[in-house]
């Protein structure tokens, strides 16, 4: 099945939703959610896809974007499947705390800054897409200690609850356990920091 993919803004500190949203706890077998991932920092520049397929038991896929150069207007290439996984409850609802955070407010200020789109799939078809910028270094320290993610609670928003950053399971946590590196950041694409205008993929 054939899917657009949603397109990553371009836009310094936008954050915008389109449509309808879904939620990851509850998602049904015809209902897919595309996370387009993208991270810059001083040293590093890394693009991700994750795809997590619903129904009885979860699916969540991995991919590596293929490099981007500098001015070039939209994507190329073939995604690497990096692997796949069964969501736990625990990951299911912690990637819903995620889209919670990432809809709140947050001080901006750090060197590294992520990019984030989201599209909502029902029948093949997009729904809804919300798309934001995270320049604040509050996942940054995240980890996976005794099959729970933990964090640096000094860096928690104001507006957020300690409970719910708690509950926070960022999506590149789960791709470190797909490829056993539970406490390791993903490998970082190393050419390009200049994110896609629009992409395409396949939908498996």
């Amino acid at each position: 099945m054939r899917v657009p993919l949603l397109f990553i803004s371009l836009a310094v500190g936008a954050l915008s939703a389109h449509g309808e949203t879904l939620t990851f706890s509850d998602l049904k077998a015809n209902e897919t959610i595309v996370i387009g991932y993208r991270s810059t920092g001083c040293f590093h520049a890394l693009e991700r896809q994750y795809r997590v397929k619903g129904g009885e038991k979860l699916s969540f896929a991995a991919f590596e974007i293929s490099s981007f150069s500098k001015g070039e207007p939209s994507y190329k290439g073939e995604t690497r499947p990096i692997g796949t996984r069964e969501l736990s409850n625990y990951e299911s609802f912690g990637l819903d705390a995620y889209l919670y955070y990432l809809r709140g407010f947050r001080d901006n200020g750090c060197t590294t800054v992520d990019q984030i789109a989201v599209g909502f799939y029902r029948d093949g078809k997009k729904i809804g897409e919300e798309q934001f910028e995270d320049g604040s270094c509050c996942l940054s320290q995240m980890h996976w200690e005794a099959n729970r993610v933990v964090g640096d609670e000094e860096r928690r928003p104001e507006n957020l609850s300690l409970s719910a950053y708690r509950a926070i399971v960022p999506p590149w946590l789960i791709e470190a356990r797909i490829t056993k590196r539970p406490n390791q950041s993903p490998e970082p694409t190393a050419t390009s920091v200049t994110p896609p205008a629009a992409q395409e993929s396949r939908q498996p």
